[in-house]
């Protein structure tokens, strides 16, 4: 327990953590502060990680700010899409965060448009809820920032709307869509998030052709995996009565309307092939990180932000040890992954509240040692349908119904 850990402070002003993006690694930043300051046990990690020493006096106030006005289970996103009812619980309201409100945290819903590492300024829009309401450009001063805003993915895959009420009626139209066409469902893409719709689709209406397209010759082909782990996603899919064309790029892409009143999709092959589709699901869009409010000097190349090992911005500017950045947006060796991100926001509870004692000055605050980010092993996990497939950091590949039950449950994973 956290009950003996000695609590200093020198000010007598509470010191501000700004928090920005509230999706798995957000809110685990978020979720450890509030343990820690409470005295409670850390939340469970697959890493062990040790709580600071000395904790402030003053308890610090935590402001999120976030686009949504809630969290987004992502990585239920797939069976939000084929399963009704589901999507009500993947989006849960912000003002519906029982240990949030109970620990002060306020939620500001908005748009950041800039952030000044030098004096610790963030600036932001607000983002209008309702038609009657209008947005406001504001500004807010902080001691901490955490950047956890993620990935910018293209829609139905992960939603773009900001409210839970327009994503709700977007997602009713998808899923009466889905329930209506009388042509086959054409996924493209044999990607992670194509590979779980296309099973998802095929599990919640088995009497539908589902057909996943995919440019290369196997499965999973941006990622560093093993054969035999793709050959067992491709077998899985099978299994799921999802057809698999491998070696097909979409060249081409019309809509045919039929005798005035039915139309269609048709999507003209590399090989050749015409493939007409009731419906057609894009998953090939190249996933882009959320970091255009922060300076240049942070990004790399492709735009994730560049940290040491502590999660502190690695970059010669004054104040950027005040700077984490976690989760997808951090540019780090290892597959994106929500397991990655949970971990990644204790670290970065951990190291703000262990700044907040070297602040202190105390001698004890001063042996603070920050949680480090290792190397992280090449894993996978994916839901097919009513089945899952695995791969270990010791390589070993497994898979079946038990796995599934293991890693996701029934809800992909939504009560964890």
């Amino acid at each position: 327990m956290l009950g003996h850990l000695r609590m200093q402070s020198t000010t007598s002003r509470a010191p501000h953590v700004v928090v920005i993006g509230g999706s798995y690694a957000g809110l685990a930043a978020i979720q450890n502060m509030i343990r820690m300051i409470q005295a409670r046990e850390l939340l469970p990690s697959p890493i062990p990680q040790k709580a600071p020493e000395v904790l402030p006096t003053i308890k610090p106030k935590i402001t999120l700010i976030d686009r949504r006005d809630g969290f987004f289970h992502t990585m239920g996103a797939p069976q939000a899409l084929a399963v009704r009812g589901y999507a009500e619980r993947a989006w849960k309201g912000y003002a519906d965060c029982s240990s949030l409100k109970r620990a002060g945290v306020e939620f500001i819903q908005g748009q950041v448009a800039s952030v000044d590492i030098l004096h610790r300024v963030v600036k932001y829009q607000t983002l209008a809820g309702s038609p009657t309401e209008k947005s406001v450009n504001t500004e807010i001063h902080y001691d901490y920032l955490v950047a956890a805003s993620g990935l910018n993915r293209p829609w139905p895959i992960v939603p773009f709307h900001h409210t839970k009420h327009a994503y709700l009626e977007d997602i009713e139209g998808q899923r009466t869509d889905l329930e209506q066409v009388k042509g086959a469902i054409v996924i493209v893409g044999g990607g992670a998030v194509g590979i779980e719709t296309a099973a998802e689709i095929a599990q919640a209406y088995p009497r539908k052709r589902v057909i996943l397209v995919h440019s290369r010759s196997d499965l999973l082909s941006s990622e560093p995996l093993p054969v035999d782990y793709k050959q067992q996603v491709w077998q899985l899919l099978c299994q799921a009565n999802v057809e698999v064309q491998l070696e097909r790029r979409v060249v081409g892409h019309v809509v045919v309307l039929e005798n005035t009143k039915e139309q269609f999709d048709r999507l003209f092959l590399s090989t050749g092939e015409v493939l007409d589709a009731g419906k057609v699901i894009f998953c090939t869009a190249k996933p882009s990180p959320n970091t255009q409010f922060l300076p240049m000097d942070c990004l790399n190349e492709l735009g994730f932000v560049k940290i040491k090992a502590d999660l502190s911005l690695a970059v010669d500017i004054p104040n950027a040890d005040f700077h984490l950045a976690i989760g997808d947006i951090a540019a780090w060796d290892g597959m994106k992954s929500v397991g990655a991100a949970l971990f990644m926001g204790q670290c970065a509870a951990i190291n703000v509240i262990g700044r907040m004692g070297i602040d202190t000055r105390s001698s004890v605050a001063s042996n603070f040692v920050p949680a480090m980010l290792p190397s992280f092993p090449l894993i996978m996990n994916l839901a097919i349908g009513g089945n899952a497939a695995t791969l270990g950091p010791d390589g070993l590949v497994t898979s079946g119904e038990g796995i599934h039950e293991t890693f996701f449950g029934n809800d992909l994973g939504l009560k964890t």
